[in-house]
């Protein structure tokens, strides 16, 4: 779905009563199904002569959750600088620092994060950088002004333009002073700018301007944060959840050239010709020698039939072979199997993945273990 203008996708009134209410602006900014948007946002540091500048992509969509207001995605770069986003979505959160940090929460494994000391208002999915910019997010921080002794402030209309202009003042002490823009009667943000501390040296001013951007709300999940940054996911991810959630599924589609220079590929739900442990190694990683050992005693030892992949993510035939020598019979050997890992949200290695051979993932195991053979023996058993 196109949405060139927020307010033209949502089908928002060209009219609307003058002199709204903070309660009217935030029903309306809490309307929004889809939200698509650009923003630059600056921050004015006390002592220096230029603002640090953020370019923003906001993403925006309907339903809600009790987690939070929206579903969302934000993508933000600096200039000469890294690019990072964060995303929210079904008890998912997502955040990569631009650099070499990829944190994830997932509120299924873990709920304390997104309700720390049992209260929404500070979990990791409310407190990102950037979604508090959405409208769905204006949208609270207008009835918390509308509620909170606190704040003091009056509303504008002139034109096409409402402006809320006004102050929080916490023990007698003004804490902030803000002014917000909007049109479409409240429902459309145009500009914000806050200031913390005002008049004190650590004083610091905080602008934003608003530019509706084409592009819809596609759904989110967490292949598509995948494909959209996959660098992240394969080089920064330091969470084995989507893992460990593998147990019970359907083994990913995955494809890489075999060490003899042909290509293995699976596809989801497609079956394998036996039960089948799925070895993501990384041969810069010490004892992964050892490792390659204990699986093929494993194997070996198991009363039927069990087919071995050792899918190395690196791309170095040399190191590979100074490994793994020539390969048993029933042994598939992999190289650059990153996107194998990445899919599979391999955060560490050796990675093990023991699938049945009707396709689905049995058991995992991640770590060298002094008992590994005894483990792939008894996990490879379980799969058939």
């Amino acid at each position: 779905m196109k949405c060139p203008l927020i307010a033209i996708c949502l089908g928002l009134p060209a009219v609307v009563a003058a002199n709204p209410t903070l309660p009217d602006i935030a029903a309306r900014l809490a309307g929004h199904d889809c939200v698509a948007a650009d923003v630059r946002y600056e921050v004015y540091l006390p002592g220096a002569s230029n603002p640090v500048v953020y370019n923003v992509e906001l993403r925006g969509s309907a339903p809600a959750d009790s987690l939070s207001p929206c579903n969302y995605i934000t993508t933000w770069d600096m200039p000469n600088s890294g690019r990072g986003f964060s995303a929210y979505f079904d008890g998912n959160y997502y955040n990569y620092d631009g650099s070499s940090r990829l944190l994830e929460y997932h509120v299924n494994d873990d709920p304390v994060p997104f309700a720390p000391r049992g209260r929404h208002v500070g979990g990791v999915q409310r407190n990102d950088r950037f979604a508090g910019l959405l409208p769905q997010f204006l949208a609270e921080d207008m009835m918390k002004m509308a509620t909170d002794t606190a704040y003091v402030y009056n509303i504008d209309s002139r034109g096409e333009y409402i402006t809320v202009k006004g102050r929080e003042t916490r023990r007698g002490f003004v804490i902030k002073e803000f002014e917000y823009r909007f049109t479409d009667g409240g429902a459309t943000p145009v500009s914000s700018e806050t200031v913390t501390s005002p008049g004190e040296t650590g004083e610091q001013i905080i602008t934003v301007a608003y530019t509706p951007a084409a592009g819809g709300c596609e759904p989110l999940s967490e292949q598509a944060l995948i494909e959209q940054f996959p660098t992240p996911f394969e080089k920064y991810r330091r969470d084995n959840f989507s893992l460990e959630s593998l147990r019970g599924d359907a083994m990913p589609e995955f494809s890489a050239r075999t060490a003899s220079g042909e290509r293995y590929s699976h596809a989801r739900g497609e079956s394998f010709a036996s039960p089948t442990v799925i070895a993501i190694l990384d041969y810069s990683v010490g004892a992964t020698g050892d490792v390659v050992a204990a699986l093929r005693e494993a194997v070996a030892s198991l009363p039927s039939a069990c087919d071995l992949i050792l899918a190395f993510t690196g791309n170095d035939t040399d190191r590979i072979e100074d490994i793994v020598g020539k390969p048993n019979a029933g042994e598939t050997v992999l190289v650059s199997a990153r996107s194998l890992a990445r899919d599979c949200g391999v955060a560490d290695t050796p990675a093990i993945i023991f699938a049945r051979a009707d396709g689905s993932v049995s058991d995992i195991h991640v770590g060298r273990n002094n008992n590994l053979k005894e483990i792939v023996i008894q996990k490879a058993a379980m799969a058939r």
